[in-house]
């Protein structure tokens, strides 16, 4: 084994798991992408566990608890605590790793009533942050936000514009000729972030991204001035977008119009078109951005940037990529294996074409 360290722990002792992971990506003995991966483990776990050992060291896996995890450990003591950190608008989890007692115990104490959480303002499960994500993006023109208008347009009560999708084909260099852009939101206790993003729908990577504490225009602009660089799109790729005032502005619609590519909105009423990006923006949320509470703006800038760049790019994979990621998917299709393919599927397309042409 030369001087490479040897690692071990007994089946189902997830303590020491994570205190080994830890570890090992501290020392710089391996990434933390590659754990997860390999023990197919969730990426905020291993955060978490990352950040324990280097805030505590050791004692934060192996220090004995002062009270014990049993019926007892709600205390009078804790319980006045933990109320005082509710009142604070602490969440749940940093309540429980404060006061050194499991969540269940917590959540057991607040369902009971033993314990009182201010009203519409924790963010104490991922429903009620989507109340609260929901009630954020009020007056930013997502289409997402609008359920009625989406269920009734989808059951033909509400006109709207036909729901239609047609193919992406792959152009020269690996572009596409569709991408997509949209902007969400990041709560930091120093107030809202924004996250612009563009999205290329031929391998489902983000080519392009800006965060910033202000919707104005300039932030999408600067996100798509990003892929536009790192990509040299085509002249006519048609970059999609929801309804927002921002994408409809003078110095988003110069910056398209400079490099001769070709602006499209959804339909009111019609956000199927924008699913890709909505679903992307989920799953940032879901595993990265409602597993943390950032303290400033750069916190969260931080984190975004790890999630896309180190990860969301390189290492998640898509069943709709066949099991690959944005990047490995991109590199086959630029081999010769992925070129023939290509060829295969344009000439199962244009048969298709015939055969809807001349029935």
């Amino acid at each position: 084994m030369g001087s490479y360290p040897v690692y071990s722990h007994a089946h189902g002792d997830l303590r020491m798991f994570h205190l080994t992971a830890a570890q090992m990506i501290v020392t710089g003995s391996c990434r933390a992408c590659e754990v997860i991966r390999t023990f197919g483990v969730s990426k905020s776990s291993i955060d978490r566990a990352v950040r324990k050992y280097r805030e505590r060291g050791l004692d934060a896996f192996l220090k004995a608890r002062d009270s014990q995890r049993s019926g007892t450990v709600m205390t009078p003591e804790v319980i006045e605590r933990s109320q005082e950190l509710l009142d604070g608008y602490a969440s749940r989890r940093a309540v429980a790793d404060e006061l050194e007692i499991s969540y269940g115990t917590l959540v057991k104490a607040i369902r009971d009533g033993r314990l009182n959480e201010p009203d519409g303002e924790v963010l104490s499960s991922k429903s009620d942050r989507s109340v609260i994500d929901a009630q954020a993006a009020e007056g930013m023109g997502t289409a997402c936000t609008r359920s009625g208008e989406r269920l009734l347009t989808a059951m033909g009560l509400l006109q709207g514009a036909e729901i239609r999708f047609e193919p992406c084909r792959d152009v020269p260099n690996g572009g596409v000729l569709c991408a997509l852009a949209d902007i969400t939101y990041i709560q930091t206790q120093q107030g809202w972030s924004y996250l612009a993003a563009v999205l290329d729908i031929y391998s489902r990577k983000i080519v392009g991204w800006q965060m910033a504490t202000n919707m104005e225009a300039s932030l999408v602009v600067s996100g798509l001035a990003k892929a536009i660089e790192d990509r040299c799109p085509p002249k006519g790729l048609i970059v999609h977008t929801d309804r927002g005032s921002q994408y409809a502005s003078d110095e988003y619609l110069e910056l398209v119009e400079e490099h001769e590519l070709k602006s499209s909105m959804s339909a009111k009423g019609n956000c199927y078109d924008n699913a890709t990006m909505e679903s992307f923006f989920g799953t940032l949320k879901t595993e990265e951005i409602w597993e943390r509470e950032y303290k400033t703006h750069q916190e969260a800038r931080a984190s975004v940037f790890e999630y896309i760049e180190t990860y969301y790019n390189r290492d998640r994979i898509h069943t709709s990529l066949g099991n690959q990621t944005p990047e490995s998917f991109e590199r086959f299709f630029s081999s010769p294996a992925g070129e023939e393919k290509k060829r295969a599927a344009g000439a199962a397309e244009l048969q298709r074409n015939n055969k809807h042409d001349n029935p």
